[in-house]
């Protein structure tokens, strides 16, 4: 690093987290707490390190964790292969497991490393198999540890080849390439036990039909919509789950899959006519859904209360695919009646994407009740920025001048223009390259200001080489522009000249 304030990012907090969760999975519940009771017991008040927390999780474990402590000295995410092979005759069925972790500046040819794997095998009924392994390695409700670059777990008793379900619960923070067909993830989107997987199954099948629908294929969301039927309707799932699974791939993401020579606009257009067909399939349970999470009391902030909230403005928001004037009705009426925060603003971000005067009308309102709260403008300024149309960088740029905005007020400006570059991908990716012009003279004006904030919107410019050769070009030129700025600080230079680079 040049600037020590552009070193700190949230993967420092990520994989610490990640890691420490790890040593939960891997030595359980009870010797975890045994461990963090030691921690404090030997080092409260002082200087630690990062040896001293694992000393203490082996002491009161009993485990070496020697090996595990090289998530720690290793950068870099590992990759975890996943092979299958059934043996029919034999009634068994194995698991082929292989890592790696690509080479990164200073680290090549680095070693395995110590990660738990939980996994299942579901059969044709929706139920998990019992798990017997022929290698008798330790199975502690079904999570494996591997260590080695490549493994192998062979499961008998098996009749039938199953579907499986591996890296339960994200037990290890990898990347994971899977031989998964697609009637393998739907099968798991409809009927997996482990909720992270059964939502990762549902976001891999979105992803790839949205993935063939930019590339000009014939994607059918029939089968997607019935497995996604399933979970809305399966009364054992709570509505809080049932809302994350209705929020489909946004365009970064999808723009990060395809990852070369991407069409901003062409990709816009085919999630939205994606997401449409899907609300098409389901409109009947999304009004059921609507109608059934429907506040009827006054608020309240418990847990069940929140994810039938969650729930009821996930499904009017893919409502609005389909229906959008029965959604903005909707959506207008809850806005009136709304007595809490997450109603009246979620009404509004539901139909946020449509085009009608009662969606602007609504923003007016809310912006005119809560204009002497500067945390809720916030909000509105993120809303406002998120709204697509093909003048989105003109617009943005009248907001600047709104009687609210002000370049001094950090969250204001990542209220505005981080809800631009980070919500709106296609108003910021614009063909005419207006997005990035602005996004420049932003960085330039911020320079002389907070030179930190600056750096921070510097990083919206990261992902520009994904795009096509017409929108790269555009967007060199802009940071070309911002390195050329008299007096540029050193948080800003370090930013743009490693992404051109």
């Amino acid at each position: 690093y040049i600037e020590i304030n552009n070193f700190y990012t949230p993967t420092v907090y990520e994989k610490g987290a990640e890691i420490c969760r790890m040593l939960l999975t891997m030595i359980g519940r009870e010797a975890f707490r045994k461990g963090m009771d030691l921690f404090f017991e030997r080092h409260d008040g002082k200087a630690v390190r990062v040896e001293d927390f694992l000393t203490c999780m082996a002491d009161a474990s009993g485990r070496n964790l020697d090996h595990f402590a090289k998530w720690y000295e290793q950068a870099g995410t590992p990759v975890l292969t996943v092979a299958t092979t059934f043996d029919q005759t034999a009634k068994e069925f194995a698991v082929h497991l292989q890592q790696h972790t690509p080479d990164t500046p200073g680290q090549t040819n680095k070693p395995p490393l110590h990660m738990p794997i939980a996994l299942a095998l579901i059969a044709s009924s929706g139920k998990d198999l019992p798990l017997v392994i022929k290698e008798n390695v330790s199975n502690q409700n079904g999570v494996l540890e591997i260590k080695a670059a490549s493994e192998t777990f062979t499961f008998q008793n098996v009749s039938q080849r199953p579907v499986l379900s591996i890296n339960r619960g994200f037990s290890a923070p990898i990347i994971l390439k899977s031989e998964a067909t697609e009637s393998d993830l739907l099968f798991q989107a409809a009927h997996d036990s482990d909720s992270f997987n059964r939502w990762e199954a549902t976001q891999t099948c979105a992803r790839r039909l949205m993935m063939s629908a930019y590339h000009g294929a014939s994607a059918s969301p029939t089968a997607f919509a019935e497995a996604l039927r399933k979970t809305l309707q399966n009364p054992e799932l709570d509505n809080a789950f049932k809302a994350l699974s209705l929020q489909l791939p946004g365009e970064a993401e999808l723009a990060a899959a395809l990852n070369v020579n991407v069409d901003a606009d062409q990709l816009h257009n085919s999630r939205t006519s994606f997401l449409k067909a899907v609300s098409g399939e389901l409109v009947d349970d999304l009004q059921l859904l609507i109608d059934r999470t429907t506040d009827k009391h006054d608020y309240t902030p418990d847990v069940e209360s929140t994810a039938r909230r969650s729930l009821h403005l996930a499904a009017l928001s893919m409502l609005a695919r389909h229906d959008a004037m029965a959604a903005v009705t909707q959506a207008e009426k809850l806005f009136g009646s709304a007595k809490n925060m997450t109603l009246e603003a979620g009404a509004i971000a539901a139909v946020l994407s449509i085009e009608d005067a009662r969606v602007d009308e609504m923003l007016s309102r809310f912006y005119a009740r809560h204009s002497d709260d500067h945390l809720i403008i916030d909000k509105w300024f993120t809303m406002m920025a998120a709204r697509p149309s093909p003048t989105a960088a003109a617009r943005i740029m009248t907001l600047t001048q709104h009687e609210a905005f002000t370049f001094k007020t950090p969250n204001r400006v990542y209220a505005l223009i981080g809800g631009f570059t980070g919500g709106n991908l296609a108003g910021f990716h614009a063909a005419d390259g207006s997005g990035y012009q602005l996004l420049a003279d932003i960085i330039i004006t911020l320079n002389g200001l907070n030179p930190q904030v600056a750096s921070r919107m510097a990083t919206s410019f990261r992902s520009w080489k994904q795009f096509n050769e017409s929108r790269r070009v555009k967007a060199q030129r802009e940071m070309s522009r911002i390195l050329a700025t008299p007096q540029l600080s050193t948080d800003v230079f370090e930013i743009i000249s490693r992404t051109i680079a």
